[in-house]
């Protein structure tokens, strides 16, 4: 999956959970006057009499929860992506090979110098301005080359910086999605139906 597409999935899950959220605190407030912290919906959604309402509040706790579980896979696969392409435009930069991307940015810059000046030259004065225009060519090529090595030194090391950051935030995605997958549901798919707690 590419960086673009993995950060829309993670951007529409984390919308959801907002959404899920926003819902969710203002039924709190509606059926029990106030919000309720995360670790004591459990046992005050059971405590309320009216069912029909305490099934809504389990569902929508239980909905949340599961939305919550689809983000923490989302930021796993938009940090993974992200470290990938960057590994991968790293080693480009790295690589020595004449086909590379970055050396062919050269190629097309020398040669769009070449059409300007040769084209240029060859229409003023004929063979004489073509051969300037060759000349100009290999003598600007030369700041062209200076300067893309210049811009792919830079872009190495911020390439170097994003990479790691890309993975220590990789590290903690993953770290939340074990933390989180390691707990069990606050309810159950029973519990949600049924609006009682599961027998122990």
């Amino acid at each position: 999956m590419t960086g673009f597409r993995a950060n829309k999935k993670f951007q529409l899950t984390d919308g959801e959970v907002q959404a899920l959220d926003q819902a969710l605190r203002a039924l709190e407030v509606k059926v029990l006057g106030a919000e309720v912290p995360p670790a004591e919906r459990r046992s005050r959604y059971f405590t309320v009499a009216d069912s029909e309402r305490r099934r809504e509040l389990i569902a929508a706790g239980r909905a949340l929860h599961e939305a919550g579980t689809r983000r923490r896979a989302a930021a796993v696969e938009y940090w993974q992506a992200i470290a990938g392409e960057t590994r991968d435009k790293l080693a480009d930069l790295h690589s020595g090979s004449l086909f590379s991307r970055w050396r062919r940015g050269i190629w097309w810059d020398v040669l769009t110098l070449f059409w300007i000046f040769a084209g240029a030259g060859w229409l003023a004065y004929g063979w004489t301005g073509l051969g300037a225009g060759v000349v100009l060519t290999a003598l600007a090529s030369v700041y062209v080359i200076r300067r893309r090595e210049g811009t792919r030194l830079a872009a190495i090391r911020e390439g170097e910086d994003l990479l790691r950051a890309s993975e220590n935030e990789l590290r903690l995605a993953r770290a939340d999605a074990e933390h989180a997958a390691g707990g069990p549901a606050p309810f159950s798919a029973s519990e949600a139906e049924k609006g009682v707690p599961d027998a122990a």
